[in-house]
């Protein structure tokens, strides 16, 4: 999955790309991809703010731009994995947190 705008600065760059592993549920603190609610084809990278059995709650890390810092509820149905290796730019390879 390659990474596309500023929301998740400064764990995430534009332009990285990252390795996903399956997963429906996470932990507050981590990262998860989920589909977009406005866009379903659209996936989005946020941090997840709190879980429960139902969905979880996530926000971009870039919480000082409001345009940029979509915040809401997730179902756990729309959580599509969670990134755990970035594999390029090779000079920012590594594990994700």
């Amino acid at each position: 999955m390659a990474v596309a705008g500023a929301s998740m600065e400064p764990a995430l760059r534009d332009g990285d790309w990252l390795l996903l592993v399956p997963a429906r549920s996470a932990r507050p603190g981590q990262l998860v991809v989920v589909r977009d609610p406005a866009d379903r084809a659209r996936l989005l990278v946020k941090r997840v703010l709190r879980a429960s059995p139902d969905g979880v709650e996530v926000e971009s890390d870039a919480r000082h731009r409001d345009h940029l810092a979509p915040r809401g509820t997730i179902r756990s149905a729309d959580v599509v994995g969670r990134p755990v290796f970035r594999y390029a730019p090779l000079r920012r390879a590594g594990p994700v947190r």
